[in-house]
């Protein structure tokens, strides 16, 4: 989506490819950069952490491509039970459809689930999923009792 929005924004580079051609450029050109450049939000190991002893389900839901998600999991140190990625959902954030996937697929009622989000799309895709969200920056994330005391 984001490749077919850029070429529609720059006519000349029309002849330079397909959106899917673009796309896979735009993909492999961010592994390289997480290749050399990811740092963890601060906060996210010992929540995890937390989420394991506490033997609370977690799923990752990404906008990005699941080689970008097996990319990155490994840095988390934490194996989640699901992994919604960009293509395992029709429409993608701001849609619900990712969250109510990671749901399903979790065995919970969205009403069940807390999102931790850091963008709007993401926000307004839990949130209309029916999701508890927690809207998270690059300080850093919540405590689980700070999260129990939210939902």
């Amino acid at each position: 989506h984001t490749a077919a929005h850029l070429l529609s924004r720059a006519p000349r580079y029309h002849d330079a490819g397909d959106a899917g051609d673009t796309g896979d450029a735009l993909t492999r050109a961010f592994a390289g950069e997480l290749a050399h450049s990811f740092d963890v939000m601060p906060g996210a190991t010992p929540l995890l952490r937390e989420l394991t002893a506490a033997r609370i389900p977690t799923a990752l839901v990404t906008a990005s491509p699941r080689s970008i998600a097996a990319l990155v999991l490994p840095r988390l140190g934490h194996r989640f039970d699901e992994v919604v990625a960009a293509e395992d959902t029709r429409r993608g954030k701001p849609h619900p459809d990712p969250y109510l996937e990671a749901a399903r697929r979790l065995g919970a009622h969205p009403s069940r689930c807390v999102a931790l989000e850091d963008s709007p799309a993401g926000v307004t895709a839990a949130s209309t999923a029916g999701c508890h969200v927690v809207v998270v920056t690059r300080t850093g994330l919540p405590t689980l009792r700070e999260i129990r005391s939210i939902a």
